[in-house]
């Protein structure tokens, strides 16, 4: 397959597939007549390349995953995206509360401690090679609310209310940026 064929059929850029070339992922063959010609294995490295750039993944990176078998940089690329994600969900969390604190101009000092608190606490944890899934401790915070509240069935006040207790504090981590950064420090003074 030549490279105009292989461009439309990959919808990858002539100018990337030159680029790749270039950079020694791929290899085509030529023809009698000098052109290069695309088999199955550049066509399959091609769709591997286009998918390593869709993960944002560098060319220098792709090189050393698929040229040097470097594949750790797939787990530093996954922490790199939930460092991403945990940034963007503790910004969503704490925006309304600065956008209030600026309308209002409120002393802030509070509330940017516990901003500041929150994004330090994925860096801790990641440092610590710890990490609290707060979504499985919800599940299995309302897992067991469930189950105490079926087993109370309307004859013991204790287990309903431990339930709702359960209850709540699962909703509050969910909520709250601030409940889990209280969590993560309960769980070190804990830990000492």
């Amino acid at each position: 397959m030549y490279i105009q064929e292989l461009s439309k059929k990959l919808r990858i850029s002539k100018k990337a597939i030159n680029l790749y070339e270039e950079k020694g992922l791929i290899q085509p063959q030529k023809d009698n007549k000098g052109y290069r010609v695309y088999h199955k294995h550049e066509q399959q490295m091609l769709l591997r390349i286009k998918q390593l750039r869709q993960m944002n993944f560098t060319i220098a990176e792709i090189k050393e995953i698929l040229i040097e078998h470097h594949y750790e940089l797939f787990e530093k690329k996954k922490a790199d995206y939930q460092k991403q994600i945990y940034d963007i969900e503790t910004s969503i969390d704490f925006i309304d509360s600065v956008q209030e604190c600026i309308e209002r101009q409120e002393d802030m000092s509070s509330l940017s401690q516990d901003l500041d608190q929150a994004f330090k606490l994925k860096e801790r944890t990641t440092f610590q090679r710890f990490t609290i899934d707060f979504e499985k401790l919800i599940f299995w915070l309302m897992f067991l609310a469930v189950m105490l509240a079926s087993k109370s069935q309307g004859q013991d006040d204790i287990y309903e209310m431990i339930s709702s207790v359960l209850v709540l504090i699962s909703f509050s981590i969910y909520a709250s940026p601030r409940i889990k950064v209280f969590a993560y420090q309960i769980y070190q003074k804990l830990k000492k």
